[in-house]
């Protein structure tokens, strides 16, 4: 799958999920993407995110990715 449009749909699974969303489960939800394109999905979206100076962050917990507030 594009990696672009990877990771739009990740990105709002992040804003619709309560836990931590691990690969495997992304996996699971993206039926056309292997456990690889999300982990690099994932990767892009974690740099680009916070790169950004916004109210929020991409955090990675444990073996998933949560959208956080940021402390500051």
């Amino acid at each position: 799958m594009e990696i672009d449009k990877l990771k739009i749909i990740l990105e709002s699974l992040l804003f619709v999920s309560e836990a931590p969303l691990t690969v495997k489960r992304a996996t699971a939800l993206v039926k056309d993407a292997t456990a690889e394109e999300i982990q690099q999905a994932f990767a892009v979206l974690l740099e680009e995110i916070n790169q950004m100076n916004r109210s929020f962050q991409l955090v990675q917990i444990a073996d998933g990715f949560q959208l956080v507030t940021r402390p500051e």
